[in-house]
This record gives C-alpha cells, structure tokens and sequence, in this order.
C-alpha cells in the first residue's frame, strides 16, 4: 500500500507539472492574442466599430476615434449619423437599414464630419452581427479614401484637358481645310462666271460650318452658345454680301443659351440662309442707313432670332407648305430640328421679318 501511494504521488506531481506546463503555455497564447489583437484590431490601418441596433457606437478602434477626431471614450453611445454630412444622411439611413434587415455585407462611400468640422471621404463597409432573433448589429470598417478620390479627380480632369485640347485642335485644322474649299471655290467664279450664284452660295455655306469649328477651335466646353454662334455667322455674310447689319443685343450674352453639339451646323446653316436671303431680296434696309436688322432676344426658356428687311413676300408664299421660296428656304426646311426650332416669316408695311425661335433640345439655358 505504501508502494502505491508513493507511485501515485509520483503521478500527482507529473500531472501537476504538466498542469503548469500548459498554464504557462495557456497565458504565453493569452498575451501573444493580446498582442496580435492590438496590433490587428486597435492599430489597424482602418478603422473598426461595431454599432448597435440603434446606430450607435458599441465598440471603436484607436484608428477609428482617430478618423472621427474624438477620443475613443467620448465616442462610445454616440449616434453614428452625427458624424455624417447633411446631404448624406439619407443614404446612411438606407444602407443601415439594408445592413441590418437583409442581413448582406454592403459598402458605400460617405462625406464625414470630424469634430473639428473638416470633411474627409471614407469607404464604409458593413457586416451584419446576429444577437438575437429580434436583431442584427453592425461590425464597420472605415477607411479613408480622400486622397485616392482627389488623385482620382486629377487623372480624370487632365484626361478632360487633354480631350479638349485635342478636339480643339481637330475643329481648327477641319476650319482651316474649309478655308482652303472656300478659296477654291472663289478661284472658281473666275473660270465659271455664269455660275456666281450658285458658287457664292456655295462658299456661304461652307463658310457658315467653317464658323462653327472654329468656335469649337477656340473654346474649352462640348457646346458653343447662341450669342457666340449668331455675330460670327452675321459677320460672315456680311464678307461675304458686303452689306452690314443693323445688330441689337447679339453682342451680349443673351440667356447664355448652349446650343447641343449635333445641331450646331444645322443651326449655323439654318442663320446663314436666312441672312443671306434677307440681304438677297431685301429693296432698302430698315433704317435710312439701309442695313438690315438682325435682334437677339431671350424668353423663359428659349432664344428669338429676328432678322427684318425691307421687301415683299411673294403673293402665294407660304414657308412650312414650301410654296413660294428658293432653294435656300428649302434647305432651311431640310435642316429644321424635329423639335425645338420654329421659323416664322411675317409681313408687315413694307417690312418682312423672319422670327426664329429656338428652344429645347436644341438650346439648353446655363
């Protein structure tokens, strides 16, 4: 019996020092997760925080309360949608209601406030927690992306820049070889006198594109405004017909209307035939000075072109029945917009005036 107690105690005392053995183990593994855990969790890059069923802040890293710009204690029970800006508010709502309700990880990009009122953007990513049958909280992980967003608007507005830059370069060279047709062309009247009419006609309509390119030569945004469009084109037949134009209100920027990029030849075109058949058929200009008149004026949401001359329209004329015109009212019809453009022609003591009235889509208002 003695013999087996001894055995026994030789037993004890090896399971003792193994019980020591991994207690020692147990607390070395406890302090190397404590270790990992602060440097995972309370050091990470980003920050982490768990949020209550309510939205409020349960738990927060160091990384975390650093973003917000609070100590880690104040922040605890905090509204999270205290640090969200105004105008964003809204979409936290709806993301933390999905976050919670659906259950599904979710992310989004949100404007925070820090307590010293700057604004950073954070990445916000969102994994649902399950405490209960009546619930889900939220674990979020917040990352700042501020200088990544503004490295990001850099590459974007030099690729704009070097668009622009490019397209500009483009609508000059395509005005410079329109410049070379209209050389061309003029070369031309000297061999072909008996066709002055329809070559003249010719170069004011290459003219009038050619207008159009160089206005997108020279400015830096997809559309060119009406009362930029509108003294070039005057300007052009007047060259062209050697009689000036009485101008009111073209030399301003009237409503700064932005004609849309597809219909600015049309445009162009559509002015340039009405000009040119205002100082065609025009007997004596409206003033003594014998100039034709062209007005720019705005409304609401739309641009009038008028342009009045001295003359006659023919007994029978009638613009939208075609009846009564040339080939360049028939063009001018040809190129009419579906929507958004209306010419109207009128007759009164003398004076003929064309109204043209352009409007959306065809004009936008800035």
């Amino acid at each position: 019996m003695l013999h087996e107690l001894q055995l026994h105690q030789v037993e004890l005392e090896q399971q003792n020092e193994s019980l020591r053995a991994a207690t020692v183990d147990l607390e070395n593994s406890r302090n190397r997760y404590r270790d990992l855990y602060r440097n995972l969790y309370e050091l990470a890059p980003v920050g982490y925080l768990t949020l209550s069923r309510d939205a409020r802040i349960a738990t927060i890293n160091m990384t975390g309360a650093s973003l917000l710009g609070e100590e880690r204690h104040a922040l605890l029970q905090r509204p999270f949608m205290q640090f969200v800006t105004d105008k964003e508010q809204d979409l936290w709502s709806l993301f933390f209601r999905r976050g919670t309700s659906d259950r599904a990880k979710l992310n989004c990009e949100l404007n925070l406030v820090r307590k010293d009122g700057s604004i950073f953007t954070a990445c916000v990513a969102f994994a649902p927690i399950p405490i209960s049958d009546e619930g889900t909280s939220l674990r979020v992980t917040l990352a700042d992306i501020t200088d990544s967003r503004r490295a990001e608007q850099a590459r974007v507005e030099e690729a704009f820049q070097l668009r622009d830059a490019l397209t500009r370069e483009v609508h000059h060279r395509i005005k410079n070889n329109l410049q070379v047709v209209v050389g061309l062309l003029r070369r031309a009247v000297g061999k072909h006198p008996q066709a002055l009419p329809a070559i003249e006609a010719a170069i004011a309509q290459v003219q009038a594109v050619a207008v159009v390119h160089g206005l997108y030569g020279q400015v830096v945004r997809e559309n060119v405004m009406l009362c930029e469009l509108l003294p070039v084109v005057v300007s052009s037949v007047s060259e062209l017909t050697g009689l000036p134009f009485s101008r009111k209100g073209i030399e301003e920027a009237q409503g700064r209307f932005l004609i849309k990029e597809s219909e600015a030849v049309a445009v162009a075109l559509i002015l340039n035939e009405l000009l040119t058949n205002a100082v065609k058929h025009s007997v004596g200009g409206v003033h003594e000075d014998g100039m034709p008149q062209v007005r720019l004026t705005r409304g609401e949401a739309h641009g009038c072109v008028s342009i009045m001359n001295r003359g006659c329209l023919p007994a029978d004329f009638d613009f939208e029945a075609g009846r009564g015109g040339g080939t360049g009212l028939g063009l001018v019809r040809a190129l009419m917009p579906t929507l958004g453009m209306r010419v109207t022609f009128r007759q009164s003591a003398g004076l003929v005036e064309v109204e043209v009235r352009i409007g959306e889509p065809v004009l936008s208002v800035t």
